[in-house]
C-alpha cells in the first residue's frame, strides 16, 4: 500500500496506510501534547511510551527523544534533513515484517513543526508481554528458549543485511506464549556490511548490554550461539 500524507491539523504532518478520518487525526494529536513520562524500567528508552487505541485498535505512541550530549540542548527536536525518524522507522518496520521478522506493525509517523520538529511513532500494541531483559532477571528458567527464538529473528535482519543499531534485550519483548518481537527499529538502516561482520557487531552490542545492565551470563552466551548457529 502507498502511503498517504496527513496535514489536517498544522503543524502536524503525518503518514499512515490506514485511511485516517479528521476525528482519527484529532485524537492523534491530542496525544502527541502530552508530556510523556520518563522510562523507569532497564533498557526501555527514554520516554515511557503512551497506550491508547486508534480504528479500534491498540495502539502505542513512541516520542523520539535525543541521547548523547546534544540532548541538553535539543531534548527532542531534531533538524529536518531528509527523511524524518520516525518516517524511517515506519518503512523499516514494514521491510522487516515482509522479510518474516516479528516486530510491530506501524500505524502511523508524524512529525511536529518545520526547519526542527519533534517526531512520533503510533505501532499496534503487542499485548500481554514483557522484555527479554525482565524475563532474564525474573524468570531465568524461560529465558533460554527466548533468547533463542530473538537469534532466529536477527539472523533475518543480518542475513538480509538490516542493521539494528540498538539491538539489545530491552528490545525484545516475549508474550506469554514465549513468542518473542523485536521493537525500536529507530536509526536501523540497510548496512555494506557482510553478514558475517554485521553479526559481529550485533553480537559485541548485545554483550555491552549485558554486562552493563548486569544480567546473566547466558544472556549473552545463548544467543551468540544461537546466532552464529543460524547464519
Amino acid at each position: 500500500m502507498t502511503v498517504k500524507l496527513y496535514r489536517n491539523r498544522y503543524p502536524y504532518l503525518m503518514g499512515s496506510d490506514l485511511a485516517l478520518e479528521p476525528s482519527d487525526v484529532d485524537h492523534l494529536v491530542r496525544l502527541f501534547e502530552k508530556k510523556p513520562e520518563l522510562a523507569t524500567e532497564i533498557l526501555a528508552g527514554r520516554n515511557a511510551p503512551v497506550h491508547d487505541s486508534l480504528q479500534g485498535m491498540p495502539m502505542v505512541i513512541k516520542f523520539y527523544r535525543r541521547g548523547g550530549m546534544i540532548r541538553h540542548i535539543m531534548k527532542d527536536a531534531y533538524y529536518r534533513s531528509g527523511t524524518p525518524r520516525s518516517a524511517a522507522e515506519y518503512t523499516m518496520l514494514q521491510k522487516a515484517r515482509t522479510l518474516g521478522v516479528s516486530c510491530p506493525e506501524p500505524l502511523v509517523w508524524a512529525i511536529r513543526g518545520g526547519l526542527f520538529y519533534k517526531a512520533f511513532l503510533v505501532t499496534r500494541t503487542l499485548e500481554n508481554t514483557r522484555s527479554l531483559a525482565e524475563l532474564c532477571l525474573e524468570h531465568p528458567d524461560l529465558t533460554e528458549d527466548a533468547l533463542k527464538k530473538t537469534a532466529v529473528q536477527v539472523a533475518i535482519l543480518v542475513q538480509n543485511r538490516i542493521h539494528h543499531v540498538d539491538l539489545h534485550p530491552g528490545n525484545v519483548l516475549v508474550d506469554e506464549k514465549g513468542a518473542v518481537s523485536i521493537i525500536d527499529f529507530d536509526k536501523a538502516h540497510e548496512s555494506g556490511l557482510s553478514p558475517e561482520i554485521l553479526a559481529e557487531t550485533v553480537i559485541r552490542r548485545w554483550k555491552r548490554a549485558v554486562v552493563k545492565y548486569n544480567l546473566p551470563d547466558m544472556a549473552a552466551n545463548v544467543f551468540e550461539g544461537a546466532l552464529r548457529h543460524g547464519l
